[in-house]
């Protein structure tokens, strides 16, 4: 078994499980399954065995562990995609013929899009991020020349083993391959070779969901089996979830006729797995509904807060209406949680489901204006989320201060030379205090941070240095000191946690804000006790003035 590098969490985990699981747990719309999608299989499709596959789908490496693919030519030529189609026309001849001349190949040429992927695996036996790799169909020749010149104009041909030929460049972040003239793959930077790395003996595992795929207008499909899952996270999972781990892969497909009808369909390899796997649905269902009745509880406070009284301003309407939308919401999912055996259907190895949806656009209309509702609800979780990490990155940086102070006997400062002129930033100098010594002992400290050598290190900025919620540059960051007289980055100085007289608590160590400066760069704001006190964007929460001796320290 595989190791993730990152070793996430059993929550994410659990993320995971519910998100593949979720699509499962969608309700059927009056009419259910007599069968599942793909359970018989006819004489056509016995014939249709002998048929070659797709020349896209042909292209999905059998070590992947997730597709989709969307057949979108298809898609838009269907009638019931005529009100969009319509309103498109509208712009005119013109319009449109402009359209497919400002892109190469043409816009109106593109068939079918499929995106799958890798994982690649380390000498070590870890697992690096998931790679990605985005194959486009296109429905007349096109000149591969032209593409590259468009996209990658920096490109170089890189004839590869197997008489495969890439185009990469240094400085673009991704390659391109062309089977022909009517494909294009594209991957990451020096990736391609992966997706072509077949395991010897391996036979296709994808080969019955490619099928489905080109029958499909959309299919999303997960191989389970080859997902890399540590053995220590599937242990972390609680027992009654542990049939879910069986699941062998998960397939929704999405089809446009009379009905729209969305098909799940879970194998689990045995009757008995299938079995064990619907009662550990149910328990995720009724385990659900009780996360479901928290978030409910929460949106019934906010919304019935005595504190909030009428009239409230309009800035408040959004908040106040997502609220109420995202309540609704909530019990309706909670209607159909509590109901699992209606929906969850089984036959022999697998689970399944079929939603069927009567109007695309009534559900887009009423999707959308949830969505629009709820934006800036979400907006307000993703803020404090951001200033919480915030916080910690602050407090992480503030404790490896303390520590630096314990070992040196002063706070860090900036590095500086043999005449005091500052070279590198103090936060190069706390590096072994947030566990990153390998990269500390990287620089060269005698010399400046732009000097050739310092400044390759620049774009390996630790995550702490990174603000969540501003504007991110590479190896720039948002958290400074000040410098100054009486500062405590004053330059020169090795001031003592005892020198700081008005109390450390009471005292600004590093704060966030712009604008941003390299990481390794010996720059803080400019601090001078006898003029204002700087102006500073982004500074966190001031509630009260701040004497200015308590943004420095208060030398006696």
């Amino acid at each position: 078994m595989t190791r993730i590098s990152s070793k996430p969490a059993p929550a994410a985990l659990g993320i995971l499980l519910v998100g593949l699981t979720a699509s499962v747990a969608l309700v059927p719309s009056g009419d259910s399954l007599a069968q599942p999608p793909g359970s018989l299989r006819t004489s056509g499709q016995a014939r249709e065995a002998q048929v070659p596959l797709a020349s896209d789908l042909a292209l999905i490496p059998p070590h992947a562990f997730a597709l989709v693919h969307v057949q979108a030519a298809a898609i838009w030529k269907h009638e019931r995609m005529a009100p969009l189609r319509n309103i498109v026309l509208k712009a005119g001849p013109e319009a449109l013929q402009r359209l497919d001349t400002l892109f190469v190949p043409k816009i109106s040429t593109l068939d079918r899009i499929s995106v799958c992927l890798l994982e690649e695996e380390r000498q070590d036996g870890e697992v690096r991020e998931p790679l990605l790799y985005v194959i486009l169909r296109f429905r007349e020749a096109f000149d591969p020349q032209e593409v590259v010149r468009a996209y990658i104009p920096a490109a170089a041909a890189v004839r590869l083993e197997g008489g495969r030929t890439v185009y990469r460049s240094e400085a673009d972040p991704i390659e391109l391959w062309f089977p022909d003239r009517q494909h294009i793959v594209v991957s990451q930077a020096r990736k391609m070779p992966l997706l072509w790395a077949k395991p010897e003996g391996r036979d296709h595992p994808w080969h019955a969901i490619l099928r489905q795929a080109e029958r499909n207008h959309v299919t999303v499909a997960v191989h389970m089996a080859s997902l890399p899952i540590p053995e220590h996270v599937r242990r972390e999972i609680p027992p009654p979830f542990q049939p879910l781990l069986k699941m062998r892969t998960v397939v929704g497909a999405l089809q446009l006729a009379d009905k729209i009808s969305l098909d799940v369909t879970a194998e689990f390899g045995t009757a008995v797995a299938a079995q064990e796997a619907e009662k550990a649905l149910q328990a995720l269902c009724e385990l659900g509904r009780q996360q479901l009745a928290l978030f409910a509880k929460e949106m019934e406070q906010q919304l019935f807060d005595p504190k909030r009284q009428p009239p409230l301003p309009l800035s408040e309407l959004p908040n106040t209406a997502g609220a109420v939308v995202m309540l609704g919401m909530l019990k309706t999912v909670d209607e159909w949680l509590a109901k699992p055996q209606e929906w969850i259907k089984r036959e022999e190895s697998r689970l399944y489901t079929r939603v069927q949806l009567e109007d695309i656009n009534q559900w887009t209309s009423v999707v959308s204006l949830g969505m629009g509702l709820l934006v800036p609800a979400v907006q307000r979780v993703r803020e404090a989320a951001s200033r919480v990490s915030s916080q910690n990155n602050l407090k992480q940086i503030a404790l490896a201060c303390h520590n630096f102070h314990d070992v040196h006997g002063h706070l860090p400062q900036d590095i500086v030379d043999k005449n005091g002129k500052p070279l590198l930033s103090w936060r190069v100098a706390i590096l072994p205090y947030i566990e990153q010594e390998a990269l500390y002992k990287q620089f060269k400290l005698d010399e400046p941070w732009d000097s050739e050598h310092n400044k390759k290190l620049i774009e390996q900025m630790p995550k702490i240095y990174v603000s969540p919620s501003l504007p991110q540059f590479p190896g720039l960051t948002y958290y400074k000191g000040f410098s100054g007289p009486g500062a405590v980055f004053e330059t020169g100085k090795k001031i003592k946690l005892q020198a700081i007289t008005d109390g450390l608590s009471n005292t600004i160590l590093v704060i966030e804000a712009g604008p941003p400066v390299p990481w390794t760069k010996p720059e803080d704001i400019p601090f001078d006790p006898k003029k204002p006190l700087p102006r500073c964007n982004r500074c966190p929460a001031r509630p009260r003035p701040t004497p200015r001796s308590a943004m420095a320290r208060s030398a006696s």
